[in-house]
């Protein structure tokens, strides 16, 4: 008698292999996502080095680091006390390298507008022509009615991998010349170890505090044709921070870092063409990824206690400070200013962090 052949698995063999498969998808999903997460972080800084050899350019050219905001005015915006004239503010540091980053439309769009920002049949902007982001914001791509607007747009070297796509989320539509939202991004400059506004200028910074891109308090030309608000003077061009200025060295001093942004049309953290604290600006005054405790001009009241992106409203004083942030495990990507990428662990030591963030306080600052 011929013994019949089995050429099929049982179901209990069947339920074992599907049992070793999701053992062995468990083990190897954490290995994959670690590996994804590596590849992201390794990207998002080399968008950081980008960032600062565009700003090593920048320096060679202009013989000074681009301005981290521009102003006219004794006082920011924001900042409170009394205005001295009509306050300006020109293009921030992000805006200034945008050349150096080759992204030639954005570069050639705010150029146009620091020249004659007034409205056209294809440029739409603040007919006053006094504030930088009120002005450009909503110009158009290509001087083009069809292109997008400038500030609805992230460039995609200012967005890190590893962070959620906001696109955009502030809407300050109540001003004069604005006509929708602004996008955000993830890339913001050092200002130092405290708050942003709390000195008036470059000059009267207290050197255990100051970070390389700083306010740089520009001049109004006395004589000038048609508007004298207008033109490239705005951009401060020569007046930031000098190599000579940084005293720790530019290779112990960060320039840049990673920036989170809440997904809120009222609030302004990461919003890339804003000159605001929590947009293109970070401090030092509380350590990497902090919890809560930022204090902004423009922050969403539907953030719930204990959240990390927890913020109040502070609009006298300057006294506006955000921590850097990121969403990578354990910590953020900074640059320094020769260019050298880092990763900044959470634990850092705050009193280290403010050293690293510092271009000329002399205190010892840690290995990496």
């Amino acid at each position: 008698m011929r013994r019949s052949t089995r050429t099929g698995f049982t179901l209990v063999e069947l339920l074992v292999v599907i049992t070793i498969i999701g053992i062995l998808i468990a083990l190897l999903l954490p290995a994959v996502n670690k590996a994804r997460e590596a590849a992201r972080r390794m990207e998002c800084t080399n968008k950081l080095k980008q960032i600062a050899l565009a700003c090593v350019n920048f320096e060679s050219r202009h013989g000074a680091f681009p301005a981290g905001v521009a102003t006219c005015s004794d006082n920011h915006e924001g900042q409170g006390g009394t205005q001295v004239g009509i306050p300006c503010m020109g293009t921030h540091w992000l805006g200034q390298i945008c050349g150096d980053m080759e992204l030639a439309a954005e570069a050639l769009t705010i150029d146009r507008c620091m020249k004659d920002n007034r409205i056209n049949t294809h440029c739409c902007g603040s007919p006053d022509g006094v504030h930088f982001t009120d002005d450009c914001e909503h110009w158009r791509l290509g001087d083009l009615p069809t292109n997008p607007a400038l500030g609805t747009v992230t460039p995609e070297p200012y967005l890190c991998p590893s962070a959620e796509r906001l696109g955009i989320r502030y809407d300050n539509a109540g001003q004069t010349g604005i006509e929708g939202g602004l996008a955000k991004g993830n890339y913001a400059g050092c200002y130092g170890g405290r708050t942003t506004y709390a000195f008036p200028n470059r000059e009267t910074i207290p050197e255990n505090l100051a970070g390389i891109l700083t306010m740089v308090q520009i001049k109004r030309p006395l004589v000038q044709t048609g508007n004298w608000e207008v033109g490239p003077w705005k951009e401060g061009r020569g007046q930031g921070t000098k190599i000579s200025d940084i005293r720790d060295g530019a290779s112990n001093t960060v320039l840049a870092s990673e920036l989170i942004g809440f997904d809120s049309n009222q609030d302004i953290r990461a919003v890339w063409l804003s000159t605001a604290m929590g947009a293109t600006l970070f401090t030092a005054s509380r350590t990497p990824n902090t919890v809560g405790g930022d204090v902004v001009m423009d922050c969403a009241t539907n953030i719930p206690a204990g959240h990390r992106m927890a913020c109040r409203e502070n609009l006298t004083g300057g006294q506006t400070f955000v921590s850097a942030r990121s969403d990578h495990p354990g910590g953020i990507v900074t640059v320094h200013g020769e260019g050298s990428g880092h990763f900044i662990q959470d634990s850092i030591d705050r009193n280290a962090w403010a050293a690293l963030c510092t271009r000329s306080g002399g205190e010892p600052v840690p290995e990496l």
